[in-house]
């Protein structure tokens, strides 16, 4: 069962999809970054859903201003570097900002806990946080 409608909290009207589904155990809500809300509740059960939604207001209303007031590191655009937006940025120049502040932060903490390091690499990998 997956059923969409929408709750009014204040000025807001957000957008929620329930859906039922047989592996979760526990009601489960979840604001996502489209700041669309997603209701999972275990197969079969009867849970109040606009019950849930009235005791769950204001959770919801601190996430949605969470993360309406939030700053994304990439948009889609633009990047998020050093506090303000950046727009066309060569993957070359990330990469080099990025050795930078990783050789400044590598040097501060080989000197703050008297270790050495040889050498390190920038890779442009596939995935995030990636290291080894």
């Amino acid at each position: 069962m997956s059923e969409s409608s929408t709750i009014q909290i204040g000025q807001r009207e957000i957008q929620y999809a329930l859906t039922e589904a047989s592996g979760v155990k526990t009601v489960r809500l979840k604001l996502n970054p489209d700041l669309k809300l997603e209701i999972s509740i275990p197969s079969g059960s009867s849970v109040d859903v606009s019950a849930l939604l009235k005791r769950k207001r204001d959770w919801i209303e601190r996430k949605y201003d969470q993360i309406l007031n939030s700053k994304r590191v990439f948009d889609g655009e633009r990047i998020l570097y050093r506090g303000k937006y950046r727009e066309g940025l060569s993957k070359e120049w990330l990469r080099d900002e990025t050795t930078k502040v990783v050789r400044d932060k590598l040097r501060e903490f080989s000197d703050r806990y008297k270790l050495s390091f040889n050498n390190f690499v920038v890779k442009d990998t596939r995935k995030w946080a990636y290291c080894t």
